[in-house]
């Protein structure tokens, strides 16, 4: 096998190197962005909880939602 020979079939090895590691790199993006995604969710879940929890235990709430509650 001739020197030229080799070296072009390490040119296509080494394109191919390339090319898996751009879709690895790829894939790790994709799951770093779909983890944020997913404690952003998390947080506004829970923000949202909090929020509803602190809003319902108020006597406001109860008097607006059963108006005759606030009478007695």
């Amino acid at each position: 096998m001739d020197s030229s020979r080799l070296n072009d079939w390490l040119q296509v090895i080494g394109l191919f190197g390339v090319m898996a590691s751009l879709v690895f790199v790829g894939l790790q993006m994709k799951q770093t962005q779909d983890i944020a995604l997913a404690e952003t969710y998390g947080t506004r879940t829970d923000i949202s909880s909090d929020n509803d929890s602190s809003v319902v235990g108020t006597p406001q709430y109860f008097s607006a939602v059963v108006p005759d509650c606030a009478t007695n």
